[in-house]
């Protein structure tokens, strides 16, 4: 009796073991739920809406007449936070997954941008124009989700926007650009800034070539990301590590603008959302069977995980 209670011992305190050496799962993977995006309304204001990967159950959540962008799901599927116009300018909000409960989470004098949710759905990370007037700066942020605690992550004369965290909460990776020109990479950087950021893939910097929005894939092995130039807007990814850099699309098929932006990873790795010529589209993490989900109204597209 005593041999199989130790076996049982060994055997629970193996699969603890092996549990601890798997992937920080944090919430980001799950079923693939709903795809938030910016889209206008009858009137020609930008709001959020939601659809289904099929491009069934098209809804709106916001009405006003401010302008919205950059709607991000929350890890846990429970909330969208995005950035509002406002009369001092661009702040970070967050509303339920209905669109009931919205609450101001930054209402600071200078513009935030591009608000992304660490894996516990505790924190946000941000951009936030630093810069004095007409000279753009932007430094990255994190706040709690109640808006408290402020923490300054970088302090540079760079351009530093489209931040995402890794799926095992360890890493921030962004989009840095000189803002005269010059060079221009993906980064990426511990979350609590306590590094400096390691390229990951570098370019020139300039009118005809910039680095944009980054996503990473939900097993934290791959970042998907824009990269603009002088021909039009394309998407790529890139393993973490900066190897097996991968062009995937520079638009869809038919699409009135070749341009392919703001690409979101699918919850489950299979597929990625992006806009092109103002429509919302998915397509294999490879860049093939690229599929219309809404014509002609969506731009800025991200994935809702559905979680247990």
């Amino acid at each position: 009796m005593l041999m199989i209670v130790a076996a049982a011992l060994l055997a629970a305190c193996v699969a603890l073991v092996v549990a601890a050496q798997e992937p920080a799962r944090a919430t980001f993977p799950g079923q693939n739920g709903d795809i938030a995006f910016v889209g206008g309304d009858a009137d020609g204001a930008y709001q959020i809406f939601t659809v289904s990967p099929s491009g069934a159950n098209l809804r709106q959540l916001t009405f006003d007449k401010t302008l919205k962008e950059s709607p991000a799901w929350s890890p846990d599927g429970r909330r969208i936070a995005f950035v509002r116009w406002g009369p001092r300018g661009r702040d970070i909000y967050a509303m339920n997954a209905d669109g009931s409960g919205e609450v101001a989470i930054t209402s600071d004098k200078r513009d935030d941008y591009d608000p992304a949710w660490s894996p516990d759905s505790k924190r946000l990370v941000f951009s936030r124009d630093v810069g004095k007037q007409p000279y753009s700066n932007r430094d990255l942020f994190t706040v709690r989700r109640d808006g408290t605690h402020p923490v300054r992550l970088t302090r540079t004369d760079e351009i530093e926007e489209g931040p995402a965290w890794s799926p095992d909460g360890i890493k921030i990776a962004f989009s840095r650009c000189t803002s005269g020109g010059g060079v221009a990479g993906i980064y990426a950087m511990k979350a609590d800034g306590s590094e400096a950021p390691s390229a990951v893939v570098s370019a020139g910097c300039s009118q005809t070539l910039a680095l944009g929005e980054v996503d990473w894939s939900p097993d934290g092995q791959w970042l998907a990301y824009e990269q603009a130039t002088s021909h039009g807007s394309t998407i790529w990814k890139v393993r973490a590590d900066g190897t097996q850099q991968t062009f995937l699309t520079s638009g869809a098929v038919g699409s009135p603008e070749p341009d392919a932006h703001s690409p979101a990873w699918s919850p489950d790795g299979t597929k990625i959302a992006f806009s092109s010529g103002s429509s919302l589209y998915t397509m294999d993490t490879d860049g093939n069977n690229v599929q219309s989900i809404v014509e002609g109204i969506g731009w800025e597209p991200s994935w809702r995980p559905v979680v247990p």
